[in-house]
């Protein structure tokens, strides 16, 4: 992105935090499609060994996304 000079913008810069992750985001459903385990990589990788990570905290978003609701 070019716009990040220091860790310190992501955690001051409440937009540009959001952007980054959203970007990021959207780099891991062009890699591995729009599933809940996809999503569960953006917090716990691509490892096979964190499958289990990556579904609890799919299902984490999903809970709070139905609560939401």
């Amino acid at each position: 992105m070019g716009i990040i000079r220091s860790e310190k913008d992501l955690l001051n810069n409440v937009c540009l935090n959001i952007q980054t992750g959203a970007w990021i985001l959207a780099r891991h459903f062009q890699r591995c499609g729009v599933n809940w385990e996809c999503l569960g990589s953006y917090n716990a990788g691509f490892s096979k060994s964190n499958t289990h990570r990556r579904m609890k905290y799919a299902r984490q978003i999903y809970s709070a996304y139905m609560q939401g609701r």
